[in-house]
């Protein structure tokens, strides 16, 4: 019998190796982690997982599974992932973690390694914080135009972010940044606009009228991260992180 009770692990971390993936693929990526994640599920004899690992029971809460691909040392590729599970992951599919050890990307087996599990308030990578910016592009996740071309009223990028804030409750915003492009890759940086990351899965695609851009996002209170707004959240869009930020590498998990 499947087991669904909640543990209180929220979030488990994997390590790329061997493998240059580009920031720019997050979104297919993340898409791709949580497809390998229900197929290895399947082979561990889970017939179905979770309806939280589909859809929340309040679409605004966003309390469903996150498939998070990280850039964690601004090298411009995918270093890490991260399964993030606001209410904690269920008892069974955290059985079948440790031996989740491969992603499926365009044919290829990319070796996956799991290197840190916990809660988001045992590390300094998600906050807590009030200052924070883009990884990965905000794209807007409602209309911003009418039939006719028209911008619709409070549905510029400013106002949809502004309203995303108040709809998952989060404390009000001091400032916003935008801006179209961001430096990526260290020493040898180089400016990635939002309009070269990938943003279409299968049908799973934005608004014809979207916009995308970085975010330098100033709260009046600090939040607990980890923090992903707008349209492909919850597969690598919108992904922020804290201003102080300081990614555990610790390996807990044997």
């Amino acid at each position: 019998m499947r087991n669904d009770k909640l543990t209180e692990v929220q979030i488990w971390r994997w390590k790329i190796t061997d493998h240059l993936i580009p920031i720019t693929m997050a979104f297919t990526v993340g898409n791709e982690f949580r497809k390998s994640l229900f197929n290895h599920a399947r082979n561990k004899g889970l017939v179905k997982v979770p309806d939280d690992f589909h859809h929340s029971q309040k679409e605004s809460s966003h309390q469903h599974a996150h498939f998070i691909p990280e850039d964690t040392n601004k090298s411009g590729f995918i270093d890490q992932i991260i399964l993030y599970k606001p209410t904690g992951i269920e008892q069974c599919i955290f059985e079948i973690l440790p031996s989740f050890k491969f992603l499926k990307l365009n044919k290829q087996k990319i070796p996956i390694s799991p290197i840190w599990m916990g809660t988001t308030d045992h590390t300094s990578a998600f906050g807590p914080s009030k200052t924070w910016v883009s990884q990965t592009p905000y794209i807007t996740p409602w209309h911003c135009l009418t039939k006719q071309n028209k911008i619709r009223k409070s549905c510029e990028p400013e106002e949809q972010l502004i309203k995303e804030i108040i709809l998952r409750d989060l404390p009000t915003i001091e400032t916003i940044k935008f801006k179209p492009a961001n430096w990526i890759g260290g020493l040898e940086a180089e400016m990635i606009f939002a309009s070269q990351f990938e943003n279409r899965y299968q049908k799973n695609k934005p608004k014809n009228d979207a916009v995308g851009s970085y975010l330098n996002i100033t709260f009046k209170e600090p939040i607990q991260g980890p923090l992903s707004l707008g349209f492909g959240s919850h597969f690598g869009l919108g992904y922020l992180e804290p201003t102080e930020n300081i990614y555990m590498e610790t390996a807990v998990i044997n």
